[in-house]
């Protein structure tokens, strides 16, 4: 097997400093899903823009950011096959303000990056207990002891 540098992880990828879980309140995990044909340079400015985006409104390490991107899909919208999108949006300790917030910057967002109406647009916003969230071999919500 190939030396690795030690910043990197198994087969070059990279690896990240390790998170505190107690300190985290919200982990959030973004899955966009559309029917647009997305070329890898745009898929990889998307994601990156998405991750500054959750960033800036929850304030949360990128760390603990995961963002994953399903394009090229058989997708409707009201019977149409224009331009259209799904979000699946999931976090500890989501607030109903922080999803409405999050709801209007990510419309905005994929309408100038994908060229899709918000109107065109679901999300889903799940608070998910920390006890139903695993993480390094145990759950958020498990005693660190």
């Amino acid at each position: 097997m190939p030396q690795v540098p030690q910043s990197m992880g198994f087969y070059g990828c990279r690896s990240f400093p390790i998170v505190d879980p107690n300190r985290i309140t919200t982990m959030p995990f973004l899955s966009l899903t559309t029917n647009l044909e997305c070329s890898l340079e745009s898929t990889l400015k998307l994601q990156e823009l998405l991750t500054d985006l959750i960033v800036d409104q929850l304030k949360k390490p990128r760390e603990v950011i995961q963002i994953a991107l399903a394009d090229g899909q058989k997708m409707t919208f009201g019977g149409t096959r224009g331009p259209c999108c799904f979000v699946d949006f999931r976090g500890l300790g989501l607030t109903a303000d922080q999803a409405n917030s999050l709801s209007r910057t990510l419309c905005d967002l994929l309408e100038n990056h994908l060229k899709i109406a918000p109107n065109r647009i679901f999300i889903n916003f799940w608070d998910v207990p920390r006890s139903h969230w695993g993480w390094n071999g145990k759950t958020f919500g498990s005693n660190p002891n």
